[in-house]
């Protein structure tokens, strides 16, 4: 070592440079992190980022007023649109009269229909029916319909020969009013007649 340059010559003088520096370094240091004031420094091909900030408080924490801005106000109305209510469906016209007819029933022999059907609405009695070869009657309500067809319930309250409940589809076609049955398969045309 040179002489007069090794720890052993330096004097009080050198050492408390020294520490004043680190001192001055330490403060800075301190004060940058304490204040979060420090500039990230980036370089080329690097992400920066800010450390959060911290908040030191000696009272109680009070929260900023909260601001409510109210939306804006709509002046146009909406357009109001009228739903006309719905009509129930009511027997046409053109099957509002007496029918009579011959009936074909598979496995029976032929036998013959008069039925009344009067004006009505679904689940409204429609009039009566008779089965005279059958000797039984009833009457017939309304389950559906349509402009040309309606299906409606047969209730037998009078005689035994006849099945009790079964529905029947009536089309009116060409004058005449078809009649048909599903299961058992039975069929008839009637006309107008008293």
């Amino acid at each position: 070592m040179h002489p007069g340059l090794g720890p052993e010559r330096r004097g009080v003088g050198y050492w408390a440079s020294w520490a004043t520096i680190a001192g001055v370094v330490i403060a800075v240091i301190g004060t940058v992190v304490a204040h979060n004031d420090a500039k990230p420094v980036a370089t080329p091909g690097t992400a920066v980022s800010t450390p959060p900030a911290q908040v030191i408080t000696t009272g109680p924490i009070t929260p900023p007023p909260q601001v409510i801005t109210p939306p804006p106000q709509v002046t146009t109305k909406a357009p109001v649109t009228t739903i006309a209510a719905a009509t129930p469906y009511r027997v046409p016209k053109g099957f509002v009269g007496t029918w009579r007819g011959p009936i074909d029933q598979s496995g029976s022999k032929p036998y013959s229909v008069i039925a009344t059907v009067t004006s009505g609405a679904v689940g409204d009695s429609l009039g009566t029916v008779e089965y005279p070869e059958l000797q039984c009657q009833g009457i017939w309500r309304l389950e559906s319909g349509t402009a040309n067809s309606i299906r409606v319930t047969e209730l037998i309250d009078g005689g035994t020969t006849c099945i009790q409940t079964i529905s029947i589809t009536l089309i009116l076609q060409d004058g005449q009013l078809r009649y048909y049955i599903e299961d058992p398969q039975v069929r008839g045309t009637l006309k107008r007649g008293s």
